[in-house]
């Protein structure tokens, strides 16, 4: 593990994905590479990087499926975060954290843990971004939420045409803890595959919204798998997806396997050019007294709406734009105002660039 004693100057395009120094926030890590660039700790949780954590804490087990890259991960980890929120606080301003993939051909390697004692809250932004023309970005994030607790993490990806992606996440969801997941990706990578699961205890619930851009050849494999193991367990799967000259593979998975569970599922998507969504939604019950569901519509950039706006003397370049911004722009329910503000001030980025 290697900490820099100063973290200096960082670029401001990391502003893009959410790390923002300007932002009032309980704590911060950032990492560049392999090499600790920052940590601010808070008063009301715990962040230390995650070699210290694993001598001081007997840490919860990785629930998702094991393969490759979470191999790779416990054989090769070079750094990555701990944080811990003690019972009952609820921290107030949101913890950033961030990535930075600069050298070419690098193999960033992570592993991040998150653990929330019984009714405790904490709001989390998570930034991955690469500087970097190629390279792998591999990681583990493991979240254990206990009773009653909650947690918003929203995470915003800024790769390039270049970089591959595999990000492994589980969470474990006690009696009436909520996880609230958002992720933002809207620029291009050569590969992002990513599946988290969350397992549901009683009357616990787990929110998935994916806000999704592929474009420039890039190939996205994304989606969650939520199982409701609990009496009364509740989750959703959501995406909002375009694919321009992309491909997108959009995945979920909700299994009732306790009464009175309930899981929907919903993909809206947009095809731009020789974009193509594949949509597969999966839900799975072992039980009665069980209610699921899905929704999917894919469609085409509307070329009345579009006219439209040209017509108004809007030119067509900034008439797509618009059309994309609006089409991404999904109010989160439930989420704090600085987090919408984040994704918001993404997609604008984005979208300015984006046609």
């Amino acid at each position: 593990m290697k900490i820099a004693r100063n973290a200096g100057g960082m670029m401001e395009e990391l502003e893009k994905v959410g790390f923002d120094r300007k932002m009032a926030r309980e704590a911060s890590f950032l990492a560049e590479d392999d090499f600790i660039k920052e940590i601010k700790k808070g008063k009301n949780v715990e962040i230390m990087p995650i070699e210290e954590a694993f001598k001081e804490y007997d840490l919860p087990k990785f629930l998702g499926k094991k393969d490759r890259y979470t191999k790779l991960v416990y054989e090769k980890r070079q750094t990555g975060y701990f944080i811990r929120v003690p019972e009952g606080k609820h921290v107030t301003m949101p913890v950033q954290t961030a990535f930075l993939l600069k050298s070419d051909g690098f193999d960033q390697i992570l592993h991040n843990v998150i653990v929330l004692e019984e009714n405790a809250r904490l709001d989390m932004v998570s930034g991955c971004m690469a500087t970097a023309f190629n390279g792998l970005h591999a990681s583990i994030t493991q979240y254990y939420l206990k009773k009653g607790s909650y947690l918003t993490y929203t995470m915003i990806h800024n790769w390039g045409r270049n970089v591959r992606v595999y990000p492994r996440s589980s969470a474990y969801l006690e009696e009436n803890a909520t996880f609230i997941s958002n992720y933002v990706a809207l620029t291009p990578a050569r590969k992002i595959e990513s599946m988290p699961v969350a397992i549901l205890e009683r009357n616990a619930i787990a929110r998935f919204y994916s806000i999704l851009y592929a474009r420039e050849n890039s190939n996205f494999d994304v989606g969650a798998i939520a199982k409701l193991n609990g009496k009364g367990a509740r989750s959703e799967i959501i995406s909002r997806i375009i694919a321009q000259n992309a491909k997108v593979v959009s995945r979920g998975l909700i299994e009732g396997n306790a009464i009175q569970a309930k899981g929907h599922m919903e993909c809206s998507g947009m095809v731009i050019g020789n974009g193509v969504i594949h949509t597969i939604p999966e839900l799975k019950s072992s039980v009665d007294n069980v209610e699921l569901s899905h929704e999917a519509a894919i469609g085409k950039l509307a070329e009345e709406q579009l006219n439209y706006l040209m017509a108004r003397g809007i030119d067509e370049e900034e008439a797509k734009s618009l059309l994309i911004r609006g089409f991404l722009d999904v109010n989160i329910k439930g989420l704090p105002l600085h987090l919408n503000k984040a994704i918001a001030r993404a997609i604008d980025l984005m979208a300015m660039a984006s046609i």
